[in-house]
């Protein structure tokens, strides 16, 4: 089987050096830190609720002309 022409071969591969992504991994498990704390609160958002939210969104998205 042929590989893809998108993919790189391996040995192109970059990699990131340790600490390289330091600021977003810290703003990231912040945030992390926060939707915990807040399910430990009880702070949720039911699953119909977030649905309707972003049906609502997508809706007017569909409306807005481009």
């Amino acid at each position: 089987m042929p590989r893809s022409k998108t993919l790189p071969e391996p040995e192109e591969w970059k990699f990131k050096e340790p600490g390289e992504d330091l600021e977003y991994d810290t703003w990231f498990k912040e945030q992390v830190q926060i939707g915990l704390d807040q399910l430990a609160r009880g702070e949720t958002v039911s699953d119909e609720i977030v649905r309707e939210k972003w049906r609502l969104q997508r809706a007017e998205l569909l409306r807005t002309p481009t």
